[in-house]
């Protein structure tokens, strides 16, 4: 059985954007049905920007950028 494993990955590019793999992530672009702003659902939230990406319901992966 393969291990499962969270895995963050900071862009080559620009080292203020990061993202963190869930297990079940399919690490495809098209993989993500919807993207939730942790600004929308904290509305008085103070930090970087924090995204919540979901496929079938279930929270797949979270990008962050600072």
């Amino acid at each position: 059985m393969k291990k499962k494993e969270i895995t963050l990955k900071v862009s080559k590019n620009d080292p203020t954007l990061g993202y963190v793999y869930l297990p079940n992530h399919l690490r495809t672009a098209v993989s993500v049905d919807k993207q939730v702003w942790l600004s929308d659902l904290i509305g008085a939230y103070k930090g970087p920007s924090i995204y919540l990406d979901f496929k079938d319901n279930e929270l797949v992966g979270i990008e962050i950028v600072s």
